[in-house]
């Protein structure tokens, strides 16, 4: 109940933090913007990537919630259990916690329906759940993302993993910005130091 209660409220956290990043996010990158010690084009092309990874970690949480409320929504229907708009509603919304945010409706469904005798429905909600619903999660937000900001999918899953054991829920942006930032930075690295050919005198060395 504890750990519900905390991913509950680390949620609502997370919903706070992006309003005021669309509310003022401009204003704070144009702050940052003047603060990079940066070439204008290196500062230009790692705040488009921070866009781009925010607006995708986004556009990513916001389809995989809808996915994931559409299909538990067809096993409420399918199942006749009471209220399923209510429910496909509440489970969307609850869709982006991490670790069982959709099973927090689907659960105490599968309950609900042991309780009322309905075991063979209650098992066909347990097996759905777990086996559907809670899964496309983990593949179908880091594919999306992974889509819109060139990161291969298995970075993307290992920054959201380590930016939740760090960051709590902000991790699932923390995470995915600050490894799509590494691999700019190894980008303008490349590009400034490693690619550029050799500077070779075109006047002969003078005799000593």
């Amino acid at each position: 109940l504890k750990n519900t209660f905390t991913l509950v409220t680390n949620f609502f956290i997370m919903l706070l933090v992006l309003f005021f990043l669309f509310k003022d996010g401009r204003q704070w990158l144009a702050v940052l913007y003047d603060l990079i010690p940066m070439d204008e084009s290196h500062k230009s092309k790692i705040l488009t990537r921070l866009d781009q990874t925010i607006r995708a970690v986004v556009k990513g949480m916001l389809v995989t919630a809808i996915v994931q409320g559409l299909l538990a929504g067809m096993a409420y229907w399918a199942l006749d259990v009471p209220f399923p708009m209510g429910l496909t509603a509440l489970t969307t919304v609850l869709a982006p916690i991490p670790f069982g945010g959709t099973g927090l409706v689907w659960g105490p469904v599968v309950l609900y329906l042991f309780w009322v005798g309905a075991s063979g429905k209650a098992l066909i909600m347990l097996v759905w759940g777990i086996g559907v619903v809670s899964m496309v999660d983990q593949f179908l937000r880091p594919w999306l993302i992974g889509q819109d900001v060139q990161i291969p999918v298995l970075l993307l899953v290992l920054s959201v993993l380590g930016g939740l054991a760090l960051y709590g829920l902000l991790g699932l942006f923390v995470g995915p910005i600050l490894i799509s930032l590494l691999m700019t930075a190894v980008q303008i690295y490349r590009e400034e130091y490693y690619l550029k050919p050799p500077v070779v005198s075109m006047n002969p060395p003078t005799p000593s």
